[in-house]
């Protein structure tokens, strides 16, 4: 049983190291994401989508609205935006998968898709030319 930082077994408190976040990112990095993420979105398809997805992302930063979204909720003026995502714990990765949803950002909080368009790749049909299959059995081994 956790209590705090501690878990206490058998009236023995044994530190337990707080948990640290697995991803960081350097002040550089982060300039750098950033100005990819502008430059992106600021591209002639993509510039249109901008306010949209502005006014979305503050509306639900605002009233806290992190529910996971349904495919069906995606916006066409926002390019398949759905909602903002509140956790990526594997059960709910999974259940967004099997919603048609990915996590996906490059500014502000990390946001739900479902984009029109999709690939599923069905691996039992899946054949490879010789010299991919050799580079993926290179870079295996290597």
């Amino acid at each position: 049983m956790m209590i705090g930082a501690e878990a206490r077994m058998d009236g023995i408190v044994l530190d337990q190291p707080q948990a640290s976040p697995v991803f960081r990112e350097q002040p550089d990095e982060t300039l750098r994401r950033w100005t990819l993420g502008v430059a992106y979105a600021m591209r002639p398809g993509r510039i249109r989508a901008v306010p949209p997805l502005l006014a979305f992302t503050a509306v639900r930063l605002l009233t806290g609205d992190r529910r996971l979204p349904k495919a069906a909720d995606a916006r066409d003026t926002c390019n398949g935006l759905c909602g903002l995502v509140s956790d990526l714990a594997p059960a709910t990765l999974l259940e967004a998968y099997a919603r048609g949803l990915y996590p996906f950002c490059h500014i502000g909080p990390l946001k739900w898709w479902a984009s029109r368009e999709r690939m599923v790749l069905f691996f039992r049909g899946f054949t490879s030319p010789n010299a991919c299959a050799a580079k993926s059995a290179t870079a295996a081994i290597g």
